[in-house]
This record gives C-alpha cells, sequence and structure tokens, in this order.
C-alpha cells in the first residue's frame, strides 16, 4: 500500500470512528446537565450536520476530510507509522474545535425547536378557545403565492391578510409567515392545506397546531386554481 493510500485509510478511519466520539464527548461534556432524551436529540441533530453542515463557521465534511488527509500525508513523509489519536492531538488540532462548532450549533438547533414546540402548544390551546370566523378554510399554493378560500370557494385572502401587509412588508416576512397570520386570525373550524410544497414551514406549523382538524389535499377543484 502506498503511503498516499494509506494517508486515504487513515483520514477515513478519523473522520468514520473518531471525529463522531470527538462531537459525542463535546456534546456530553457541555449539556450533561440535560436529561438524557435531550442530549440524544443533539446528538441526533449534530450527527445530521456532521455530514450535512450547518455548523457555521466549520468547514463542510468533505473540507476536513481532505484536511486530514493532506496532514496525514504530510505526517508520513517523517514516520512510517501513524497514530489517529496522535494524529488529531498534534497535527489537525482543529477537528476538536470543528467538533466543538457542530456540538453548539447542533444545541442551539435543538433549544430553536423546543421554543417552536413551545410556542406552537400555547397557540394550539389558544385556536381551541377562540370564537371560530369560518368553518373550513382553504389554502392553496399557486406559483409562490397562497390563496385563501372559505367553504364556499370564495376568495378570502385580503380579508383576513389585508391589516398584517404593512407588518408583513417591514419586517421581510415572506407569504407563508403572512399567511400563518391570516388563519390565526379566520380561526377556522377546519383547514384543507392544498398541494402544499414539500417541507413547508407553513404546511407542518399549521398542522401542529391544528392537528386533526388539518387536512392535505392532493388533487381537487382548489388545487387547479
Amino acid at each position: 500500500m502506498s503511503k498516499e493510500e494509506f494517508a486515504r485509510e487513515i483520514s477515513a478511519v478519523i473522520m468514520e470512528e473518531y471525529e463522531p466520539k470527538l462531537i459525542e464527548k463535546c456534546v456530553y461534556d457541555s449539556y450533561g446537565f440535560l436529561d438524557r432524551e435531550e442530549t440524544d436529540r443533539i446528538m441526533e441533530i449534530a450527527r445530521e450536520m456532521e455530514r450535512e453542515g450547518g455548523a457555521e463557521p466549520c468547514p463542510s465534511f468533505a473540507e476536513r476530510e481532505s484536511m486530514v488527509r493532506e496532514a496525514a500525508e504530510e505526517y508520513l513523509k517523517e514516520e512510517k507509522a501513524i497514530v489517529p489519536r496522535g494524529l488529531v492531538d498534534f497535527r489537525i488540532k482543529e477537528l476538536s474545535m470543528f467538533a466543538e462548532f457542530i456540538a453548539g450549533s447542533a444545541a442551539d438547533a435543538y433549544f430553536a425547536e423546543q421554543e417552536y414546540e413551545e410556542f406552537t402548544s400555547m397557540l394550539a390551546m389558544f385556536m381551541e378557545v377562540r370564537p371560530k370566523l369560518e368553518r373550513a378554510l382553504h389554502i392553496v399554493w399557486n406559483e409562490g403565492e397562497i390563496k385563501l378560500f372559505n367553504r364556499v370557494g370564495r376568495d378570502v385572502t385580503e380579508k383576513y391578510t389585508a391589516e398584517f401587509i404593512k407588518y408583513a412588508e417591514e419586517r421581510g416576512a415572506g407569504a407563508e409567515d403572512l399567511a400563518i397570520s391570516a388563519v390565526i386570525a379566520a380561526a377556522p373550524e377546519k383547514i384543507v392545506l392544498h398541494c402544499p410544497p414539500e417541507a413547508s414551514p407553513l404546511a407542518g406549523a399549521l398542522e401542529h397546531i391544528f392537528g386533526e382538524k388539518c387536512e392535505i389535499c392532493h388533487g381537487c377543484n382548489f388545487c387547479e386554481r
């Protein structure tokens, strides 16, 4: 096996086995005061970030792997043998710092997730007692726009968004932010989401708030509007 091939093997071992352990240590050392279920969730997010990114200013997985491989190649120019932990501790100390970035970003994402859960739960309770202005509200996505229709097909978008438009424009809020404000104002007994985009924050939020009162439709007259 050439030194280049050996360096690739060593970098693979470090990235597949050693880096995850570094991240896990950072998570449990820094957030061990949380319940095990909470730290496990942070680790789950951290594993996603390790591969997929999102832990700024941490380099991507491919960039970190390249860094490790280059360090291993340099090390093998001077030595015949290599110990992965020694390489990390003395030649690529940045890997420990990147693990801390990933652990911290994962924790931030987890706490934001918890805040969102608490907010939507409180909103769900509020919607239960709020007087209902619409029997049913149909939400239709159409080329980046979101339209609201009542149960008889009348367009009520302007009726429920007018008072929020200026506020949304001042704060740079998008169509989905405006739509959720309108839905809260309408306080419908039932919501039907027509062909929502995949991973739509609005669809996810409404499903969480309204639960079984929220339905998804993938083909009808409303969907074709």
